[in-house]
């Protein structure tokens, strides 16, 4: 038999120039496979959505209290004197909530609990949760927990005060923490939904509160005259 050697040149030529169209194809589809998943690790990096950043703290806009728009955590209160357990910031509530901390040592901190205790009566305590939450307050004006010793000679000091809001002791660190509690002078409005409608570390007055509670809560009934 006789081969045709110029036919079997043709073919292997043609054999060789099919095999390079394929090669670089291959990998160029390779290469589109691999390029969504390496931009969105880039994306994911770019925009902190890694596990590590999603487990980092934030940082807080406010040296003392719940930043603006952060949710609360629920937290159930028992006052010294005088008043039944208590829920700041509690899940399916229909009233807001408002918060001071401090400490009863500073006469400052007593004329703030006075006042705040006169702007919730316009309302009346039916239509707020309120709680001022008091500790030890140091030179620097931190707020620590409260000392166990103090906790009698406070319920004398309390009763004096003669007050609707309750006061309750910062017995634990923990309380102080989960609502961000450094300072003394701290006061919030949380709304029902248990959001942060309101915070100011030693307000010059209770202009902000009031108009936080009102945005909630609409105009206070008028006081009747005697």
């Amino acid at each position: 038999m006789t081969i045709d050697f110029r036919l079997l040149l043709v073919a292997t030529a043609a054999v060789a120039m099919s095999s390079f169209a394929c090669g670089p194809s291959s990998r160029e589809d390779n290469e589109d496979d691999e390029q969504p998943r390496s931009a969105l690790l880039r994306s994911s990096t770019a925009s902190g959505n890694t596990s590590d950043n999603q487990d980092s703290p934030r940082p807080r806009l406010t040296n003392s209290g719940l930043d603006l728009g952060e949710r609360a955590q629920e937290l159930t209160l028992i006052p010294l004197v005088g008043h039944d357990t208590i829920c700041l910031a509690c899940e399916g509530a229909l009233k807001p909530s408002v918060l001071v901390a401090g400490s009863l040592s500073s006469p400052s901190f007593v004329k703030d609990v006075r006042d705040v205790d006169a702007v919730l009566h316009k309302w009346g305590f039916n239509s707020v949760t309120a709680a001022a939450i008091v500790g030890t307050e140091t030179e620097t004006g931190a707020l620590e927990v409260l000392v166990p010793a103090l906790v009698a000679p406070l319920k004398a000091k309390i009763a004096a005060l003669d007050l609707t809001l309750p006061i309750v002791p910062a017995l634990q660190a923990s309380m102080l923490a989960r609502f961000n509690l450094t300072m003394g002078h701290t006061l919030m409005v949380i709304d029902p939904s248990g959001t942060v409608v309101y915070g100011a570390v030693v307000p010059p007055d209770l202009a902000g509160m009031d108009d936080a509670l009102q945005a909630i809560l609409g105009p206070p009934d008028p006081i009747p005259t005697p």
